[in-house]
């Protein structure tokens, strides 16, 4: 379960009443999310607290006049990407308001419950969600899939709402029923969906979801600089057609742990790096390619094959030769070893 910050605002006595009973009420788990909230009573200067506190939270509930909120919110503002879910109440408890980040940041789903909670009315204004139509950045977020281009899942939105035929395909299992605004038919449809671990041409009718499905192992020289592992990856990505953003995990043995290329690459790219001792590397089993000069530095004959297959192992994988893409790749001082991973995604 993950834990998130919310901060809930109030202005007013009666406001605040408000805020210690939704503040006691989220103590339980809601939506998942495990919440450390905080309540604000009249922060001074609002604007000020505003811009301190905006990019640091996952959610902020305010009670009190919406048109505050909007006009000391708007410079904080950067991207739906990135900002914080954002809902208004009246001190009344009537009606809950989905203000910013609805779909991505979860203020919608948000609004609802807290809807639910107090008896009061839901306000709801996303195209998708008046119209009963599939959200396709929700359904992304659920999957776990790196949207390519928020550009074209615009597009994709509003070809959805306007009834137009969207197609929709993927690499993997299919679970749970389609839904009716998609098919599985790309020739009749005016916009697609390709949901895909490996690189695509960009195109104007087509939104590029990317799943989780590879896991990296990595060895490499003392001091070898981010730009060379940089490289070294994306030229054995590149051969595969892999797009880099598939990636789940990078692994790599705990030798490498103060090594700054390779947290810089792995902080760069956004990609968890995980590091095994030459201990739990060498127990695992399999056909790894052997080096006499890698184990008498680390202690275990072959890093980045089993690092790779460590982090596999993790994802469920139990052979060696069916989740193998890459064998240990090396250049540049640098070694490289891919596996895939069972994926899907489900529409629920």
């Amino acid at each position: 379960m993950c834990k998130k910050r919310m901060a809930i605002v109030c202005f007013t006595p009666q406001g605040k009443h408000l805020a210690e009973k939704i503040q006691d009420n989220l103590k339980i788990p809601l939506l998942d999310i495990c919440w450390n909230v905080e309540l604000i009573y009249r922060p001074v200067p609002f604007r000020q607290w505003m811009k301190e506190h905006f990019t640091s939270l996952d959610a902020l509930i305010f009670i009190g006049a919406m048109g505050i909120v909007v006009r000391d919110m708007a410079p904080c503002l950067k991207s739906k990407l990135t900002d914080p879910a954002v809902v208004v109440l009246d001190e009344k408890g009537q009606f809950v308001i989905s203000v910013l980040s609805g779909h991505l940041g979860g203020a919608n789903s948000l609004t609802k419950e807290l809807a639910e909670l107090l008896c009061a009315i839901p306000v709801v204004t996303t195209s998708s969600d008046v119209n009963g139509k599939i959200a396709i950045d929700v359904f992304a977020q659920k999957n776990n899939l790196v949207i390519s281009s928020m550009r074209q899942a615009k597009l994709c939105a509003s070809n959805i709402v306007s009834n137009e035929p969207v197609s929709f395909s993927c690499d993997s299992k299919v679970c749970g029923k389609i839904p009716s605004e998609l098919s599985f038919d790309r020739k009749s449809a005016k916009f697609h969906v390709i949901v895909s671990s490996y690189l695509q041409n960009p195109a104007d009718d087509i939104l590029h979801l990317i799943p989780k499905a590879f896991v990296l192992g990595i060895g490499c020289k003392k001091g070898t600089p981010m730009e060379i592992i940089e490289g070294r990856v994306k030229e054995e990505l590149d051969k595969k057609y892999i797009d880099i953003r598939s990636i789940k995990a990078m692994g790599t043995i705990d030798l490498k742990r103060n090594e700054t290329g390779l947290i810089d690459f792995a902080a760069q790219k956004k990609i968890p790096l995980h590091f095994f001792s030459a201990e739990e590397l060498s127990l695992l089993e399999g056909d790894f390619t052997p080096s006499k000069f890698v184990s008498q530095i680390t202690g275990v004959e072959n890093v980045c094959e089993r690092a790779s297959f460590m982090l596999a192992k993790s994802e469920g994988a139990k052979n060696l030769e069916e989740c193998m893409v890459l064998p240990k790749s090396g250049k540049d001082g640098v070694t490289v070893s891919i596996m895939k991973i069972d994926w899907s995604v489900r529409f629920e």
